[in-house]
């Protein structure tokens, strides 16, 4: 091609570029510079703390380490340089995998755009990850815990969280609105966070998450009595009470937080003999339930708001305790038989 008309097309597309407020990548363009840029393209499009998250990995591990690199300079050889790095200064493998995914996005708007030829974050092998086995309680267990709970406040959050496998963020963020104890319905559409010391209700992690799950008429009679609890509450509370609809609130009326549960949740379990495990894993006890008991990938999927059916597969089921699937057939009375010995 001619100089000349080689000369024209780059102009056109820094023209081009300059029009949609995207900066060129000369030598003088640094991986800092062209990161800010991109972040503050991303303010208002995704979730806040999902920003929170990419502005302190990109402050704070990604530019300190590469930041001064001119962007049309960096290599896949010189990220995974700085993975490496963050692993054996003591970041998780987990950890540096999320800084690679990042940059990764990061570094795709600039490939979009012509700044760019290759992916960097994308040439760059990921570290490797171990995974560890998710522990889930087996029909026994699952059966004394919520025979332990009757008369907590807890116990309706508790069998939610192993009738439908939602997450602890959604409990927290529903509200009664979205509770349709007659239809068995519940709809899905918020998630209670802290973002920067403060709670928030924000959307739910991913468009899959916002979806609808049924429960049984056991179910539904845990939280009828979970809310007649609730309106004692607000008559004992008074002026006092703050009214937020929340299905889990505090005496006072104000959301409960993840903390709080989850201080909750190793005190039952220690004090009932049970394996010491995350609440998180109550999800994965749902998912498990549900897969011994013969539920397809697919219907798994949509319970749990999973994008793809592979994740739930990957993360929730692939070691079905001997024990759990030799008991299935207990699991589909489980929630009956607990509130009918209540």
């Amino acid at each position: 091609m001619p100089r000349k008309a080689e000369t024209r097309i780059k102009l056109d597309a820094a023209l081009r570029n300059e029009a949609m407020g995207i900066v060129a990548a000369g030598p003088r363009l640094t991986v800092a510079d062209y990161l800010r840029d991109w972040l503050a393209s991303r303010a208002n499009e995704v979730a806040p703390k999902t920003f929170i998250t990419y502005r302190g990995l990109v402050e704070h591990t990604i530019i300190p380490a590469i930041g001064p690199i001119p962007l049309v300079n960096l290599s896949g050889m010189r990220v995974e340089r700085m993975l490496r790095d963050m692993v054996q200064a003591g970041l998780s493998p987990q950890t540096a995998g999320h800084v690679r995914a990042v940059l990764r996005t990061a570094l795709n708007r600039a490939m979009r755009y012509g700044m760019i030829e290759r992916n960097a974050a994308a040439d760059a092998y990921p570290p490797r990850i171990r995974r560890t086995e998710r522990r889930v309680l087996d029909a026994e267990q699952v059966r004394t815990l919520l025979v332990a709970l009757e008369g907590d406040r807890l116990r309706a959050l508790y069998t939610l969280a192993l009738s439908t496998g939602m997450r602890v963020g959604e409990l927290l963020g529903l509200q009664w609105q979205n509770v349709d104890l007659d239809g068995g319905i519940i709809r899905i559409e918020s998630q209670l966070q802290r973002i920067e010391g403060r709670l928030a209700l924000t959307a739910t992690k991913t468009e899959a998450s916002q979806r609808t799950v049924g429960i049984g008429e056991a179910v539904a009679g845990v939280l009828r009595v979970h809310r007649a609890s609730q309106l004692r509450d607000r008559l004992a509370a008074g002026s006092v009470w703050t009214e937020g609809g929340y299905v889990f609130a505090r005496e006072s009326g104000l959301p409960l937080y993840s903390e709080l549960v989850i201080k909750h949740w190793h005190a039952l379990t220690d004090r009932l003999g049970l394996p010491r495990m995350t609440f998180h894993d109550l999800r994965g006890t749902a998912a498990t339930m549900m897969h011994a008991l013969g539920a397809q990938a697919k219907e798994i999927q949509a319970a749990l708001g999973h994008t793809d059916s592979r994740t739930t597969m990957n993360l929730y089921t692939h070691a079905l305790p001997a024990g759990l699937r030799a008991n299935a057939d207990r699991m589909g009375v489980l929630f009956e038989t607990v509130a009918r010995d209540a």
